[in-house]
């Protein structure tokens, strides 16, 4: 067997001498004396291809020849078995080394950490960050029977390698940390719950809703509920993302809005002018479209009418002047918006916010441009979850899953929908048994339990 060859010792500039020294610690490189000489290249090569592959299973032992094991050992620069990748929209995951991947931040479940295991979002979040890097690139360690003999090139060509490497990492971390661009209501996966189908469509292309977003229909409604969902106003070249409360024109609440109203002038002046004519109806009666109350808002903010400029602050503001939706307001524009792809009001709209209630939704035998829904099996997106007289959901996202037919609901409600209480917000539910509207399941953190009795006396209609 061929003796190894010692490996001539190689010069490195002051720059590269001290980044080593500072770095060596972490990366268990040693460096040389005052003459500021390198480790063995063919060692740093060992250590940066074993690196470079995924650490064996748990229990198996990967094998050596013996000219390897013959050699000096040197610690092999220790190696990241997970990172942590800022996503779109609020999202924070870590990726592991071993293909995992936990959704560790998000919108609805805060800081809850949630390993991904349905197939599709797993499959939806890895294209979105991409695969696990690997540490270096594809050199390979020495020869078993011969050692090599490269000179200073080889050397120079592996310490540079390695600062590609850092370099790389320290730019990545940056990003994180220091933030990007990208808007606040950047869409992003949806946290997939066990049985349902995750996103299957592009982050950047198409805002994502709860559930994912397969068909035309489904994508088209992903649109509406991130329009309606995420109001953004520009407060002094911020971006601030707001989330409509719920507002119905009747009873205390009408009663509070017009002595809000009345008691602020300059408020009350900016609500008329803003919406004078056409435009502007609807908009103070509970079925605001999401122009309208994007328009109110960053006009009170340029004029400074709203003090209180946070995400909380300038949601309360459209609460204490009742520039918002109720839930046949919000289901009526979504189907709207399904007819003519906008969201401008307008005389030749399907159907009109203002005269359609969720009585008229319900009762399919009264109104005839409704039809009853069978069963579960025959549920799609733009389908509505309706009890006549009280409220009104719209279906946004339909999943068939050996466990049953999941489906997703947007509304605007007086209930808690989210964190922050009332308003705009979206559900998550299932049908353990697709033959028939009973058993129905609600998504409660990671899990569904049994649905409330009010929620199982929903009827399911269609817009024919």
């Amino acid at each position: 067997m061929t003796a190894a060859t010692a490996e001539p010792k190689v010069e490195l500039d002051e720059t590269k001498r001290r980044w080593l020294e500072q770095m060596g610690a972490a990366l268990k490189i040693k460096t040389g004396g005052a003459g500021g000489q390198a480790a063995d290249p063919a060692a740093t090569a060992a250590a940066q291809s074993s690196a470079a592959s995924p650490a064996p299973p748990a229990g198996q032992v990967k094998s050596t020849s013996s000219a390897s094991a013959s050699a000096t050992a040197v610690p092999p620069a220790p190696v990241a078995d997970k990172r942590v990748v800022k996503g779109g929209g609020g999202y924070v995951y870590e990726q592991h080394a071993n293909g995992k991947i936990f959704i560790i931040e998000s919108p609805k479940q805060g800081k809850k950490r949630i390993e991904v295991k349905d197939r599709k979002g797993y499959d939806a979040i890895l294209a979105e960050i991409g695969p696990f890097p690997k540490v270096g690139g594809p050199t390979a360690a020495p020869a078993a029977q011969s050692a090599p003999t490269a000179g200073p090139s080889t050397a120079s060509s592996l310490l540079d390698d390695l600062f590609g490497v850092v370099e790389d990492a320290i730019d990545k971390a940056a990003e994180f940390f220091g933030g990007d661009d990208e808007e606040p209501n950047a869409p992003g996966p949806q946290q997939p719950a066990p049985g349902t189908s995750a996103p299957t469509i592009s982050p950047a292309a198409t805002p994502e809703i709860l559930g994912g977003a397969e068909t035309d229909t489904e994508k088209k409604l992903a649109e509406f509920t991130q329009s309606m969902s995420n109001i953004i106003v520009d407060v002094n070249g911020e971006k601030v993302s707001v989330r409509p409360p719920y507002h119905i024109n009747r009873g205390d609440r009408q009663a509070d809005a017009l002595k809000n109203r009345d008691a602020n002038p300059k408020v009350n002046a900016l609500i008329q002018k803003v919406f004078a004519g056409q435009a502007g109806q609807g908009a103070t009666t509970g079925k605001a479209t999401p122009e309208q109350m994007q328009k109110f808002l960053q006009e009170a903010v340029d004029q400074k009418l709203a003090t209180d400029t946070t995400a909380k602050g300038l949601r309360d503001f459209l609460d204490k002047y009742a520039i918002s939706t109720d839930c046949s307001g919000l289901a009526v524009q979504a189907l709207n918006f399904l007819a003519d792809g906008d969201m401008v009001r307008g005389a030749d709209e399907q159907l009109d916010a203002g005269n359609t209630g969720t009585g008229s939704l319900a009762d399919t035998s009264k109104n005839s441009k409704f039809k009853s829904v069978a069963s579960p099996s025959e549920l799609q997106a733009g389908d509505m979850m309706v009890k006549g007289g009280s409220h009104v959901r719209l279906i946004t996202d339909v999943d068939v899953q050996e466990d049953g037919i999941y489906f997703t609901t947007l509304e605007s409600t007086a209930g808690a929908v989210s964190d922050a209480g009332d308003g705009v917000g979206e559900r998550r539910w299932r049908f353990p048994d697709s033959t028939k509207f009973s058993g129905l399941e609600i998504q409660k953190g990671d899990k569904f339990s049994s649905a409330s009795s009010s929620d199982r006396s929903y009827v399911y209609t269609r817009l024919k």
